[in-house]
């Protein structure tokens, strides 16, 4: 009996690998048919006298014996929401066009004088979209942004992609944020979120091209460089202003997971390269005697890059490292103070005060929470360490 239970076993299994088998060679099992489908990997969104654009940069997938796999194409379609827009992009390309891969989502400066979570809401509700896609302002327009050629044939959303990694991240050199991270901003109590504030600059080249008898000939070539150093902050889903470069570092320094990055103190001759590491930034807010008190901290150990500074020969080594300690305590004091100077000027709460209200003080929270901006008493709490 058992010797049969175990033959009725195996022709069992090996029924069920050969079906198996047969359906994995032979069915998609519902996957996106590449030849009838075209990927959107970016996508830009500019308005005009109430009529969206939305622009998409498409990954449409080739045959192999084709040479290249992939090849990318822009294709803009207009609506009067996001969903109208991606029709009139399907009509254009024949192809449904699949949000399931879409890495970047760039809002153009026309989209920036109202809420712009208006434009946003069809990725938030959108399943197949996801809430990953990275997300950041454009000065200018987004089709103008899709449609310029890059060397080497780069597409600009994967060129963006790069800027905006986990690695610029975490040195502090960009505010990388996805919908995910401005969702949960626009919907906290402190209502504020923020994206990188992407800007474009065209650069002029000159190399030399073999003519038709062969001698070389001087041309000018032009190719397009992203700065995505600034920070666009939104009030409510408002745009609300936007963050210099000296400001946006302050902001990553509080704010994100800072692995390593450097910082230049002093001018000219006086002019030094620290780097910082084991980074540790944090916001705190206290209610002191009825007055509540915000705390700006950051922590780190620094060591000097490069010192431009001449005649120090004869101060002592331990007299340099205080120097030099000072003098970053005193930059990023001055960073700190412009960020929060900045957020009180336009007012954004970004440094999420009213957050920390509900979370740290919920008991006195309506009391406070329409005087807590105009009332704080900020404190700059900055601990650096020398290695050396």
């Amino acid at each position: 009996m058992k010797d049969k239970f175990l033959k009725i076993s195996r022709w069992f299994i090996v029924l069920l690998i050969t079906v198996l088998s047969v359906l994995f060679f032979t069915n998609d099992f519902g996957l996106v048919d590449l030849r009838k489908t075209s990927v959107i990997i970016g996508v830009g969104v500019d308005v005009e006298d109430e009529v969206l654009t939305l622009t998409c940069q498409l990954a449409v997938p080739m045959p192999a014996e084709n040479g290249e796999n992939t090849q990318y194409t822009v294709v803009s379609g207009s609506g009067s929401s996001v969903a109208d827009a991606l029709n009139a992009v399907n009509v254009k390309t024949g192809f449904y066009p699949k949000l399931v891969f879409c890495k970047l989502i760039i809002v153009g400066e026309s989209c920036l004088n109202r809420d712009v979570n208006a434009w946003l809401n069809y990725f938030f509700s959108n399943e197949y979209s996801g809430l990953t896609p990275k997300i950041a302002a454009f000065e200018g327009s987004a089709e103008e942004l899709f449609s310029q050629q890059l060397p080497f044939g780069d597409s600009v959303t994967d060129s963006i992609d790069r800027l905006l990694s986990d690695e610029a991240q975490k040195s502090a050199n960009v505010s990388t944020a996805n919908l995910k991270d401005f969702g949960s901003g626009y919907y906290s109590k402190s209502g504020c979120s923020y994206m990188p504030y992407i800007k474009a600059k065209k650069i002029q080249s000159e190399g030399e091209d073999e003519g038709e008898n062969s001698s070389p000939q001087k041309t000018t070539k032009s190719s397009v460089e992203f700065y995505c150093g600034n920070t666009a902050i939104f009030s409510k889903g408002v745009f609300a202003g936007v963050l210099e470069k000296e400001q946006a570092f302050a902001f990553n320094l509080l704010n994100g997971d800072i692995r390593r990055t450097y910082i230049s103190c002093g001018k000219g001759e006086s002019e030094v390269a620290v780097s910082v590491r084991n980074c540790k930034g944090e916001v705190v807010l206290k209610i002191e005697k009825g007055v509540p008190v915000l705390t700006l901290g950051f922590s780190a150990v620094v060591k000097v890059q490069d010192d431009k500074r001449v005649g120090e020969s004869q101060r002592s080594e331990n007299d340099m490292k205080g120097d030099i300690l000072q003098l970053c305590k005193n930059t990023l004091k001055e960073d700190f103070e412009g960020l929060y100077e900045y957020s009180k000027q336009v007012g954004c709460d970004i440094l999420g005060v009213k957050n920390l209200l509900y979370k740290n003080e919920y008991g006195r929270y309506e009391s406070l929470k329409e005087s807590v901006l105009n009332s704080l008493t900020v404190v700059y709490d900055i601990n650096l360490k020398s290695v050396g």
